[in-house]
């Protein structure tokens, strides 16, 4: 599950590294198992989560800094790279296909220098994403031949 001996991709300033850990995690055979009496905190500096709709999502993006944003986009995207599959994408293709227009037409609309930066950032990390791709699907058939 580690990459280069990380857990946490270092290449995550912030965002998404506890999202592609589990996924890595879940690729490679492990399940997790909800435990209603566990207790976990999270410190996240950046508040309250919004409402739920359009006008609390907005609200709530711009009280982020564009940096942070950018860092969340390109992340999510680097996450997608290293992680999924051919099965996984056609098997869930409606649902990814939705997301990823929505959130095109949300950044366009309301964050477009964000959305922009946020494409250069994963096109410049994309080559490094491929690698440690590579590295996680070798590591899975050592893992499974043995």
């Amino acid at each position: 599950m580690s990459i280069n001996q990380e857990y946490y991709d270092e290449d995550f300033i912030a965002y998404k590294e506890d999202v592609d850990l589990c996924w890595r995690i879940n690729k490679n055979a492990y399940h997790f198992i909800y435990v209603p009496d566990a207790i976990a905190y999270h410190g996240r500096a950046l508040g309250k989560i919004n409402d739920g709709t359009l006008i609390g999502t907005i609200r709530k993006r711009r009280s982020q800094s564009p940096y942070l944003r950018e860092l969340s986009l390109s992340n999510q995207r680097s996450m997608v790279i290293k992680n999924l599959d051919v099965q996984t994408l056609i098997s869930n293709f409606i649902p990814i296909y939705l997301r990823w227009n929505l959130e095109f037409l949300f950044s366009i609309i309301f964050e477009p220098l964000v959305y922009i930066r946020s494409w250069k950032r994963t096109l410049i990390s994309s080559k490094k994403m491929i690698e440690k791709r590579k590295n996680i699907k070798r590591k899975r058939s050592i893992g499974i031949a043995r």
